[in-house]
């Protein structure tokens, strides 16, 4: 993300830290060793859109620093407070918001720069330090994304490209059939279909009415059964989330019963509030499947839903079938925390994500894998 008031190819500013200011606890003096004599002081509201980062940590600092969590976030707020505190150990001790106060020149071979600061109580400011100074808002996300592209490259032998690979050089090859039982797939799929159409048409069951595919619908579960990668689109407010949700409560069901597998869902898309409706309408659906008497749901047992959200990164349980829902950047961590990796990937809002973020979830799909997006059409004026 590229911040617009920010002139992006300013070089880093290296700074040395000298003292603390004598009757401002918040306020710190350096000496500017390297750039940073044309920065702008002249602001009367602080707004923090620098970042004080400590030369020692090599980048890492700044690389683990979850900046646009803090985005349009007024420092030094108290919710701005709770919110610094689940950083990163390593950024709570060697990063903090800065704004410029004032530059001071002694002398030709010394310029001082003083800093209003907002940091945690770990960051320890030493007199010899170095620190850069970096503008905020800047997407440190970049070397991740190249060193995925390279993992991917370099870890794919030329006859088992992953499926990003392959959709990158050949789009149309991409869509074509899995290798598994197609005609048990869709059989257990017209079963089930069958059953809750009837359970909703002859017996009135109104949970089982909110299980039953429309013919729009249909077509889509039809496609996710049998093909690697699925597009759902459709014009805003058509039902796009609500036919994902309900695609996956038949497709783990007709897996669990089909295969003996371990399944993997997991769903991301650019904004949480979408990853958060989709997870509400999976878990309303799959209560409806629970509640209608004497029907079988024991893959409903077998089955971990978890939102990923980076408080809560312990290990999955080993479950025959999960899914596990959250933002790019959260489930990437969550694989290199736990190697959690998914047979099913849901890219909702798929049109808003650039390829090289995609990449980062579906570098770990394989050929009997399955990519569903979902793209959203804009009304014809």
């Amino acid at each position: 993300m590229w911040h617009d008031r920010i002139d992006q190819s300013r070089p880093a500013t290296v700074l040395e830290f000298i003292r603390s200011a004598e009757h401002d606890s918040s306020s710190s003096h350096f000496k500017i060793l390297e750039g940073g004599t044309d920065l702008d002081t002249s602001g009367d509201f602080r707004l923090f859109e620098w970042m004080l980062c400590r030369m020692s940590t090599d980048g890492q600092a700044e690389l683990l620093f979850d900046d646009l969590a803090y985005h349009n976030c007024f420092f030094p707020s108290a919710h701005a407070a709770a919110k610094w505190s689940t950083q990163p150990k390593t950024v709570l001790e060697n990063l903090s918001l800065a704004d410029p106060v004032t530059i001071n020149v002694l002398n030709e071979n010394t310029t001082m720069i003083t800093l209003q600061l907002f940091k945690s109580s770990d960051f320890a400011l030493n007199p010899g330090d170095t620190f850069r100074l970096l503008p905020r808002y800047v997407d440190f996300n970049l070397p991740k994304i190249l060193r995925n592209f390279l993992e991917i490259e370099v870890s794919s032998p030329s006859d088992a490209k992953s499926v990003f690979m392959k959709l990158l050089e050949n789009p149309t090859e991409i869509g074509r059939n899995l290798d598994g039982d197609i005609p048990v797939f869709e059989k257990e799929g017209k079963r089930l279909h069958s059953l809750y159409h009837e359970l909703s048409s002859r017996l009135g069951n109104l949970d089982a009415k909110q299980l039953v595919f429309q013919s729009s619908q249909r077509r889509a579960m039809e496609s996710i059964l049998k093909r690697r990668a699925t597009i759902i689109w459709g014009p805003p407010g058509s039902g796009k989330t609500h036919t994902l949700a309900l695609s996956m409560v038949h497709l783990l069901e007709i897996l669990y019963r089909t295969t003996t597998d371990k399944v993997v869902v997991w769903m991301t898309a650019v904004t949480n509030a979408a990853i958060d409706i989709f997870l509400s309408k999976f878990r309303f659906l799959c209560d409806r499947v629970r509640s209608i008497p004497h029907l079988s749901a024991e893959w409903l047992d077998a089955l971990t839903i978890r939102r990923i959200d980076g408080r809560n990164n312990h290990s999955f349980p080993q479950s025959r079938l999960s899914l596990a829902a959250g933002t790019v950047w959260q489930l990437w961590k969550y694989h290199d925390l736990q190697s959690h990796t998914p047979t099913v990937l849901i890219i909702d809002e798929a049109g808003q994500m650039n390829v090289g973020t995609a990449a980062l979830v579906m570098r770990w799909l394989d050929d009997n894998e399955r990519l569903i997006g979902i793209l959203k059409l804009l009304a014809a004026n």
